[in-house]
């Protein structure tokens, strides 16, 4: 600020006044508070550094606002912090000087009246350039004050434009468009909905964390990205393989998929073309055969630790008599479904592919005739033990016959119906003779066979029933002359080194097994 000295021998004139009655101490301090921080701002978008800068530089007196350094001005001798305060103390000057200027004004005129004159020029050259000033910051401005646009709270917030309505953004370049750093910003927080400033020292870390990511030698440093570089195993339509260098995720995976492409038609080519000694071959009827050129009687599946392998996707084979066709699971499993129903006695496959055997259960009779059961079982044993009750049958009804007194035991009636024991209590009927050796019970009609008869089986019925059974179970089982022939069952095993012998079964639980 340009300071103006006055002493007693200072001659002023009575005009100077009147010069200066436009600029008023009231207008000034008013239109100067106002007016300079508006000019600072500017009317343009810029950066709240350039308004902070200008406003040290306009206010000067050591001012500096982002350190928040009021400034001092000096008037007549006096000290003054603020512009308020500066231009009151402006305002005191001239009445000071107004009084000393009362005291000299007759005795000193005529000779400072042309200097003073020129002052008075002078000064009001100076106010016009000043108005000329305070009249384009206001116009720039457009009633926007320094405190609207940069602000701080109790709290130490600073805000910057909060006030203001528009969203085109803040200019922080110099007024020679050259751009300016922010210092001091502290780590932001990243989050889907954070608004916040992130510093130099975030992007390094997560540059870092994505050049670790990507691997391949990829790095960021002092702001410079160093691209990855992927090696992959690459395949032309030949099968040749060749390695092949990528810069880029994409690019890599594009040679990825052209060489599994390559690799696959390669492949494709050797199962579906394959001559001379290959041993998979398809031919144009989509008939696929193994070793169809080779000689051997075996094909092993086993894996390098020698554990077999299931085979899957197996077409249910033909089941004839000259069949070479392999079986599947549901196959076997209908099969034995089958096999089960007829067997009864609860056999069949349980829910783990087991062979569950049948339990068949036999009402038989003691030395005493009393009625028990017996389980068994196979389906030999279970026929021994029906033939071991008949027999015991037998001899209670002979014992009944020859040792029978009266007509209690032994009767006819007109129809011709003979009935045993029908007038006498008891549950058993024993034919043994007295040596209680056992009898045959001939004449015996095909009885009703139900699941509520109680009539006698004869001979005849037993054996159709037995080679029925024994045509169901096969491998030589029959049932002639009242004695059963078990099965043999010849299976073709094999070790856990594919090894293939035949082994025989009498039953046929033991053959499933």
């Amino acid at each position: 600020m340009k300071k103006i000295y006055t002493t007693p021998q200072t001659p002023v004139v009575s005009d100077f006044k009147n010069s200066c009655s436009p600029y008023g101490l009231p207008f000034i301090k008013t239109l100067s508070l106002v007016s300079v921080a508006v000019f600072l701002s500017n009317a343009s978008p810029v950066s709240a550094c350039d308004v902070w800068g200008n406003v040290d530089t306009y206010f000067g007196g050591g001012t500096n606002v982002r350190k928040s350094i009021a400034p001092t001005y000096i008037i007549d001798g006096h000290v003054y912090r603020d512009v308020g305060s500066a231009f009151s103390g402006v305002g005191n000057a001239f009445d000071r000087w107004k009084s000393q200027v009362n005291t000299k004004i007759d005795s000193k005129f005529d000779k400072f009246n042309s200097d003073w004159k020129n002052q008075v020029n002078n000064i009001n050259s100076k106010f016009s350039s000043i108005d000329h000033h305070l009249n384009a910051i206001i116009s720039k401005m457009k009633g926007t004050s320094f405190d609207q646009i940069v602000q701080f709270n109790n709290q130490g917030l600073i805000t910057v434009g909060a006030n203001l309505s528009g969203a085109f953004g803040i200019d922080f370049s110099d007024k020679n468009g050259n751009g300016r750093f922010i210092l001091g910003v502290r780590d932001a927080v990243i989050s889907p909905n954070s608004n916040l400033a992130v510093n130099g020292s975030q992007l390094y870390n997560l540059g870092k964390v994505i050049s670790q990511s990507f691997g391949g030698g990829a790095d960021y440093n002092l702001g410079n990205w160093k691209s990855p570089t992927f090696t992959i195993k690459a395949f032309d339509q030949n099968g040749n393989q060749r390695q092949e260098n990528y810069s880029t995720v994409a690019d890599a995976f594009t040679g990825v998929n052209n060489s599994v492409e390559n690799l696959n038609k390669a492949i494709k080519n050797v199962v579906s073309n394959a001559a001379g000694d290959t041993l998979v071959k398809q031919n144009d009827a989509g008939l696929i055969t193994i070793g169809g050129s080779k000689d051997g009687d075996r094909i092993d599946i086993t894996n390098n630790m020698r554990g077999p392998r299931v085979l899957s996707g197996i077409r249910g084979g033909a089941i004839t008599k000259t069949s070479t066709d392999a079986i599947n699971g549901s196959q076997i499993d209908f099969i034995s479904q089958v096999f089960a129903s007829y067997l009864g006695g609860g056999a069949g496959y349980n829910v783990d592919g087991k062979w569950s055997g049948p339990t068949f259960t036999i009402i038989s009779f003691d030395q005493n005739g009393n009625e028990i059961e017996d389980q068994y079982r196979d389906v030999a044993s279970a026929f021994a033990g029906v033939k071991n009750s008949f027999r015991k049958l037998n001899e209670k009804i002979e014992n009944v016959v020859i040792n029978g007194t009266g007509d209690a035991l032994v009767k006819q009636d007109t129809a011709g119906l003979i009935t045993i024991g029908g007038k006498v209590s008891g549950t058993k009927v024993n034919i043994a003779n007295i040596d209680n050796a056992t009898r045959i019970l001939s004449g015996v009609r095909a009885g009703s066979i139900t699941a509520t008869s109680t009539d006698a089986i004869n001979g005849a019925q037993l054996y159709s029933i037995s080679n029925a059974v024994a045509g169901y179970f096969g491998g030589g089982a029959s049932y002639r002359d009242g004695a059963w022939n078990a099965p043999t069952f010849t299976v073709k095993v094999f070790d856990k080194n594919g090894n293939g012998a035949e082994k025989d079964y009498s039953t046929v639980a033991e053959a499933f097994t």
